[in-house]
């Protein structure tokens, strides 16, 4: 399971709003899809972290399913 809790911390630390995102062109319905935890392509993570400036592992977490 993909977990996005660091983006939203990032976001949090360098005080980075969801309209401040919008104003630098990443699509609203994007955003929505990944605060709802549902599939994103690789094309949206890296779109992420050129406007943070940041790496993947700043904003996903990796867990294993438990079965």
């Amino acid at each position: 399971m993909i977990d996005f809790s660091p983006l939203w911390e990032l976001m949090a630390e360098r005080n980075i709003s969801a309209n401040a995102l919008f104003r630098l062109g990443f699509p609203q319905t994007t955003y929505y899809r990944v605060k709802a935890g549902r599939d994103v392509r690789i094309s949206t993570l890296v779109q992420f972290c050129d406007i943070l400036n940041c790496d993947l592992n700043d904003i996903v977490r990796y867990s294993p399913n438990k079965e």
